[in-house]
């Protein structure tokens, strides 16, 4: 896997090429805007995560803790309440998007209840 260091060499290499061939046939319409894109995805490499992804890892620990606890018995609503009584405030949109993304779904423990 390569660094955001080594990444930064091969642009480097690939515009010092692009500055020597010129920019005939190019899909760049100068060396001044290739340095800007190569400048972009650097930047973009060496930047810091968020706060919110930051803040989204964390709640998806959480999330994916409260599933095991919870045996896979709760919804996004149940698990937004079980959440905030640990301290933990987030809201259903963002709970449903996480756990979306994780793949998580609350059993369906309504056919196992029926009467008789």
């Amino acid at each position: 896997m390569d660094t955001s260091h080594d990444v930064l060499l091969n642009l480097e290499e690939v515009l010092q090429r692009f500055c020597l061939l010129g920019n005939e046939g190019s899909m760049f319409g100068s060396a001044f805007e290739f340095f800007l894109i190569v400048e972009g995805i650097y930047a973009w490499l060496i930047r810091p995560p968020s706060k919110r992804a930051i803040e989204n890892r964390r709640l998806e620990l959480e999330i994916k803790a409260a599933h095991i606890r919870t045996r896979g018995s709760f919804g996004p609503e149940r698990l937004q309440r079980y959440l905030l009584s640990y301290g933990v405030k987030a809201g259903i949109s963002r709970i449903r998007r996480l756990r979306k993304t994780l793949g998580i779904r609350g059993n369906d423990t309504d056919h196992l209840h029926t009467g008789g």
